[in-house]
């Protein structure tokens, strides 16, 4: 859950993206994650205020949410980082991550 969060974090931070297009991206690299995973966790972080979401219109559709990060959301990032980087070195530690 907290890779899949960082991942998504990640990608908002860089530029504002709508959901599907944040889904595709993530199943590039994640490919078994559920697309319901995805979208509840996008889900989850807007509620938390992490994120914000901009309807849009399009040409011939419904409507885009477009989500861009906040400053609570640059601050769970962060975290998630640091977490990650912890992770990675105790790992690094064992001998399993190189």
């Amino acid at each position: 859950k907290h890779i899949l969060e960082m991942c998504l974090l990640h990608l908002i931070s860089e530029d504002e993206v709508y959901g599907y297009e944040l889904l595709k991206r993530i199943h590039d690299t994640f490919p078994d994650t559920q697309a319901s995973a995805v979208y509840a966790l996008i889900r989850a972080l807007h509620k938390e205020g992490c994120i914000d979401a901009i309807g849009q219109k399009t040409a011939g559709g419904p409507p885009r949410k477009y989500y861009h990060i906040t400053k609570k959301g640059m601050e769970k990032l962060s975290e998630l980082r640091s977490t990650w980087r912890t992770l990675v070195r105790e790992l690094e530690g064992l001998g399993i991550y190189e």
